[in-house]
């Protein structure tokens, strides 16, 4: 009888042992995804969503974007028409394994990338890219437009 509960302590060790490693092996597991891939920093890319070109530097100290056309926002700062060489920072920064994420100062909405096929979204609305615009595409690099091409 004296055996019953050492029986009962040893059956409760071991399943706090196999707890512990059902938790590990999941921890393991899951690594590969919660380790996202190093970014080679400066990253230059030129995204065209909508009517909209801007090109995006992203880079470990100083990142920002500059709008290179948008009709929406020299409407709702008609005082900016003239002002090409504003650099505009952005309010944050998230990178995930698959996606960037990157919030911008005049906007309540964020711009989405893609990592591997650089398409590109906004998320939430306001004046300066509103939500019915379509998504976009970027690329590497800053692109130069100078033809118009119709």
């Amino acid at each position: 009888m004296g055996e019953l509960p050492a029986l009962k302590q040893l059956y409760a060790d071991l399943n706090i042992q196999i707890f512990n490693m059902k938790k590990l092996l999941a921890l393991l597991l899951l690594s590969p995804f919660i380790i996202s891939e190093e970014i080679e920093y400066p990253v230059e890319l030129t995204c065209e969503i909508g009517s909209s070109i801007m090109w995006i530097n992203l880079d470990e100290n100083d990142s920002y974007y500059f709008l290179l056309s948008n009709e929406s926002y020299y409407e709702s700062f008609p005082n900016k028409l003239n002002n090409t060489d504003e650099l505009m920072r952005f309010k944050n920064i998230t990178i995930q394994d698959d996606v960037i994420i990157l919030k911008l100062i005049f906007a309540f909405s964020n711009l989405y990338i893609n990592r591997y096929s650089l398409k590109a979204s906004f998320v939430g609305s306001t004046r300066l890219f509103p939500s019915d615009r379509p998504d976009g595409q970027c690329y590497k690099g800053f692109k130069e437009y100078t033809q118009k091409q119709i």
